[in-house]
């Protein structure tokens, strides 16, 4: 109210004064009655106009709200920034269950993010290592590294740590599995501008990098939860699960472009014979030989532990004749080797997909009866199922030899 009376009195002195003058001078009621006129409109000025000062403290307040506005906006966008990202890495984790392909894609969806480069340290023993980097836009694995004293102190304290030095800001995170720290992710990023820059660069990172950090440790799990999931522990071979799923999707997938689809169904002859005389760690010992010699001869497919001592070999884009070839080639490739100490052979029995299967249940049925004529002509053989009409029968080029 001071104010305004101070306002009142500077704006209503000039009209004051010259009223009185005119008074003074006898000038008449008409110059009288326009000083007068002139101080009431200082009087309205003062009531409706504001004080410079005021104006002044209004123009500051307004600033100060639009930058806080604009620093909320700039939260708001980065939440929402990190929020895609997230939902980017967990429709990545959906897709892929390959460990470099995820990553791959996920450190893309991280520096794009960040804005900066990315690394990924896991423990390897006791000592932390590059597992793999986005730098200029390239993801590189099994980096040659030197291990960073902030890289250990973030590991040991699972805090997010920020620092700066020679021009770039650093953001470190834990990444935390199955309530475990294994690893750290380092976010490097180059610092513009000067101490406001750097400030709100590390108010940022500090609000999102945390849980960003566990989308990052999600991705590090979620090959390995596949994996466990879908892959025989013993063997190491893929699940009867896994080729059920897999194998619909190789039938629809030959349906569709008209290729060919073969299986070979495999069976360790004699297999409760071996437990029986050398006990069943020897009989773990010897699927998990035969599974090996089975990956690393099998080119083009995929093999599975179907059940027991049976196994499967899936085979996209390979007709039956081809199959029974490459059948013929694990055949001599388990004879040659013994396992364990012990003399091991294998029947073989091979099927190819025709229009009369509607699933992969019936591709494994005839590669079964293929496998039982096999078991039944004397074992170590290769046998090629019948198709819908007169069955086949096993021609002496699969037969054993000797």
């Amino acid at each position: 109210m001071l104010r305004r009376l101070e306002f009142f009195l500077a704006l209503a002195a000039l009209p004051g004064a010259l009223g009185a003058f005119l008074a003074w001078r006898g000038s008449g009621p008409v110059a009288i009655a326009l000083s007068c006129y002139g101080v009431g409109l200082a009087g309205l000025a003062a009531f409706f106009l504001r004080p410079p000062a005021e104006l002044r403290a209004l123009a500051a307040a307004a600033a100060g709200r639009e930058r806080e506005s604009a620093l909320r906006r700039e939260e708001l966008q980065t939440r929402v920034d990190f929020l895609s990202a997230e939902r980017e890495i967990s429709l990545v984790l959906n897709e892929d269950v390959d460990f470099r392909t995820i990553f791959e894609r996920v450190l893309a969806i991280a520096a794009e993010t960040l804005g900066g480069d990315v690394e990924l340290w896991m423990l390897d023993g006791d000592a932390l290592v590059l597992r793999a980097a986005r730098r200029a836009g390239r993801t590189e694995f099994d980096l040659p590294s030197k291990e960073d004293r902030r890289i250990r102190q973030c590991f040991e304290g699972g805090k997010v740590l920020l620092d700066s030095e020679e021009g770039r800001f650093h953001a470190l995170a834990p990444l935390q599995k199955d309530r475990e720290i294994v690893g750290v992710a380092r976010i490097s990023t180059p610092v513009e501008g000067g101490a406001a820059a750097r400030e709100a660069q590390m108010r940022v990172l500090d609000l999102h990098l945390d849980e960003f950090s566990k989308f990052l440790a999600l991705a590090l799990k979620t090959p390995d939860l596949y994996t466990r999931a879908v892959q025989d522990g013993l063997t190491g071979l893929w699940t009867k699960r896994h080729f059920l799923s897999q194998g619909q999707l190789a039938m629809e997938a030959a349906r569709r472009y008209g290729e060919p689809l073969s299986l070979i169904m495999v069976d360790v002859d004699h297999f409760k014979k071996v437990n029986d005389t050398h006990g069943h760690q020897a009989g773990d010992r010897v699927l998990k030989g035969v599974a090996e010699i089975l990956k690393k001869k099998v080119r083009g497919g995929s093999v599975f532990r179907y059940g027991g001592e049976e196994m499967a070999v899936l085979l996209p884009k390979t007709d039956g004749a081809s199959a029974a070839d490459a059948a013929e080639r694990l055949r001599k490739a388990v004879d040659a080797h013994k396992i364990a100490g012990i003399k091991i052979t294998a029947s073989f029995g091979v099927a190819e997909v025709d229009g009369s299967m509607a699933d992969p249940g019936a591709l494994v049925e005839r590669a079964d009866q293929a496998l039982y004529r096999a078991k039944e002509a004397g074992r170590n053989r290769v046998v090629v199922g019948a198709g819908p009409g007169p069955e086949s029968v096993p021609t002496r080029r699969f037969q054993r030899t000797g």
